[in-house]
């Protein structure tokens, strides 16, 4: 059974009022539709602000990747008889730069890239594919990647949860990354267990290559040489 959570233990994530906080968004959007599409077009001006910074800001977002963020959200609504106008919503976006050719590569294609690539290269490619994570916050630590049980119908990952009997008996779903970890743009993001069972090939070879297992604040790309 997995540990009791101690009194006055700061937890690493947010987890403990996603659940309640969702409920009660749900719940009040029932209430208000209204609301809940004022909420949703204030969001969609935050998300216009940040597309217009330069694209070496921690904090722009691709106009290209907007309308995913409130693909989930639609969903939930939706799910729960909630109507609001996403065509209005969808109309304080940018419209995407037709000059901008970066689109997500496909299934296929991420297939072929893996099937040629070496094994750092794999962790990069799945890394990249999984979290959607940018060209500059790679500069991650073993400590910012962290593995996602299903057990007993519950997703465990903090530490003082994930017992020697989760390891054994549960099942890794995913795995969280902290990206830009220690900043005011940090933000978590999900890899899929592929990308996971990729990562612990590669700590084979990082312990085969130094000898060592490496330590939560060792920097998670080890430097050649």
């Amino acid at each position: 059974m997995p540990k009791i959570k101690k009194r006055g233990m700061k937890r690493t994530f947010s987890d403990a009022d996603f659940e309640a906080r969702v409920t009660e968004f749900v719940k009040r959007a029932k209430e208000n539709p209204d609301w809940a599409e004022d909420l949703m077009l204030k969001l969609g001006e935050k998300f216009r602000k940040r597309s217009e910074l330069p694209k070496t800001d921690p904090n722009y977002i691709n106009p290209v990747s907007l309308k995913n963020y409130f693909v989930p959200i639609q969903k939930l609504l939706e799910m729960n008889r909630v109507t609001i106008s996403w065509k209005r919503i969808r109309c304080t976006l940018p419209e995407p730069d037709n000059q901008d050719d970066t689109r997500e590569y496909t299934y296929s294609e991420i297939q072929k890239m893996l099937h040629h690539s070496k094994l750092i290269d794999r962790v990069l490619i799945l890394l990249a594919a999984s979290s959607g994570i940018r060209a500059g916050a790679f500069s991650i630590k073993w400590k910012h990647l962290v593995p996602i049980y299903l057990y007993n119908e519950n997703y465990l990952w903090e530490d003082q949860d994930v017992t020697e009997s989760v390891e054994y008996d549960g099942r890794i779903v995913a795995a969280m990354i902290r990206i830009y970890a220690n900043s005011n743009s940090e933000y978590v993001a999900f890899v899929t267990p592929e990308c996971w069972n990729t990562i612990e090939s590669y700590k084979r070879l990082w312990i085969q290559e130094t000898n060592k297992e490496p330590k939560p604040d060792d920097p998670f790309f080890k430097k050649s040489g």
